[in-house]
Order: C-alpha cells, then sequence, then structure tokens
C-alpha cells in the first residue's frame, strides 16, 4: 500500500499543484493554457499502465470541452504563435479576442 501511495505521490503530485495555479485569480490566458499544457505533458512522461488510463482520460476530458480548444487557439494568438480560427470561431472579431486576455481555464471556483 505504502509503495503504491508513493507512487502517486511522486507521478501525479503535479496535477494537484496545476490545479491550484489555475485557480489563480487574474492570471492571463497564455500563462494558464501553458499550465495544462506542462500538467498534460508531465503525464505523458510517466510510462506506466495505470498512466496510459490517466493520460486517456485527460484527453477525453479536454476532447469533450469544445471550448478548450478555441481557448488553445486565442491563446496561440496572444502568445505571438501562429494560429488560424475556424468554423463558428470566425465570429470572433479582433476587439472580442483582447476581451479573452483574462479568460479563466477553470469553469467554477471551488
Amino acid at each position: 500500500m505504502s509503495s503504491n501511495l508513493a507512487y502517486i505521490k511522486t507521478n501525479y503530485c503535479g496535477i494537484s499543484k496545476s490545479i491550484t495555479r489555475l485557480e489563480t485569480v487574474g492570471m492571463q490566458l497564455c500563462d494558464a493554457i501553458n499550465i495544462v499544457k506542462q500538467t498534460e505533458s508531465e503525464l505523458w512522461r510517466v510510462q506506466v499502465e495505470v498512466t496510459t488510463k490517466v493520460n486517456a482520460k485527460l484527453q477525453s476530458v479536454l476532447e469533450r470541452n469544445l471550448g478548450f480548444s478555441t481557448l488553445c487557439k486565442v491563446s496561440d494568438i496572444f502568445c505571438g504563435n501562429e494560429a488560424e480560427l475556424g468554423g463558428k470561431e470566425q465570429a470572433i472579431s479582433a476587439n472580442d479576442l483582447t476581451l479573452f486576455k483574462y479568460s479563466p481555464v477553470t469553469s467554477c471556483d471551488v
């Protein structure tokens, strides 16, 4: 049992730290998306069967959240990366894009 707890703490404590960082009020969208992407890449580094399930769950959650992909594209634009808005996202004007600067990535305050 203690070895399982050590494994979890060693490989997954970053998730709770990332969630705490994402709860910061006034965080810029670029910073918040970078935290999510950094956490995602940290999880991919651990190569164990359990981690495959955790990564699959994370991907499932992100894919079901349709707004997250839009936030990622907007974040890329803010960070100066090449990004193109498509579909319904094209209706977002340049003035509206500026309103996303401090957009929260989390959907609720706890």
